[in-house]
């Protein structure tokens, strides 16, 4: 979301401010502390029934989904030659997990407002 701080000094002075860089590192860790990947349309929640995620913020889970504005780069090759999927959170308020867990991921898709989508 526009108005989270991405400068680290606001973290330091605000614990809420650090919640996209928080969530960041929970993704990437995800898949070597569950055995489990992740891809476009995967839904991460704040707990099990799902809380909001800090005090100040309406949002209770993420899904992933594909960078915009980058054209067709959807991954990256690295020198070793494995491939790097690109990916983004979109956080989501709890009526829009709900509406994504009862319609599924490509009608949730189709509808998602795309200036909330990451460029």
């Amino acid at each position: 979301p526009p108005d989270w701080s991405l400068d680290a000094k606001a973290w330091a002075r605000d614990e809420t401010s650090f919640t996209p860089m928080r969530w960041l590192k929970r993704v990437a860790r995800f898949h070597y502390e569950s055995g489990h990947w992740l891809g476009e349309g995967h839904l991460l929640m704040n707990g099990s029934p799902a809380a909001r995620i800090d005090e100040d913020s309406p949002y209770d889970s993420v899904v992933l989904t594909k960078p915009r504005g980058l054209g067709d780069i959807d991954a990256v090759r690295l020198s070793d030659g494995r491939e790097v999927r690109l990916l983004c959170l979109t956080f989501l308020r709890p009526e829009e997990r709900e509406r994504l867990q009862r319609e599924g991921w490509e009608a949730f898709k189709a509808s998602l407002d795309e200036a909330r989508l990451s460029v």
